[in-house]
């Protein structure tokens, strides 16, 4: 399970999730290279530790979590439609569901809002 950031990463995040937005919406074609570690952060910070009343704040993170799932892995580029583009530009989530860890996932995710991830993820949260 993983480790709850800082106040001071959240409000690093959210400075930097807004300067993305403007970034992206003012020059539409920026270099992929250039924004893509940060919008990875970004949306695994999003899925992994943001909450809303105990539970993650996007509600199909949510709906995976509280079955048991892990968060799996974020693929870049995967939802090239305009609609994928103005939603989350692009990325998605893949949830992974191990058998033999729904049940305590799911209670964790339940109980302390504990939610469980894969190295990748942590890797990208700075976690390992």
């Amino acid at each position: 399970f993983k480790r709850r950031g800082t106040a001071g990463d959240a409000r690093d995040d959210a400075i930097a999730a807004r300067a993305m937005y403007i970034l992206l919406e003012s020059q539409p074609q920026v270099n992929a290279s250039l924004v893509r570690p940060i919008l990875l952060r970004l949306c695994a910070r999003y899925i992994a530790q943001e909450k809303h009343k105990g539970h993650a704040r996007d509600p199909v993170t949510n709906f995976h979590l509280r079955n048991g799932a892990q968060i799996w892995r974020l693929n870049w580029g995967a939802d090239t439609s305009a609609a994928g583009q103005r939603s989350s530009y692009g990325l998605m989530t893949n949830y992974m569901y191990f058998l033999d860890d729904l049940e305590d996932n799911a209670f964790e995710y339940a109980r302390r809002g504990c939610v469980s991830v894969s190295a990748e993820i942590s890797r990208i949260l700075g976690q390992q």
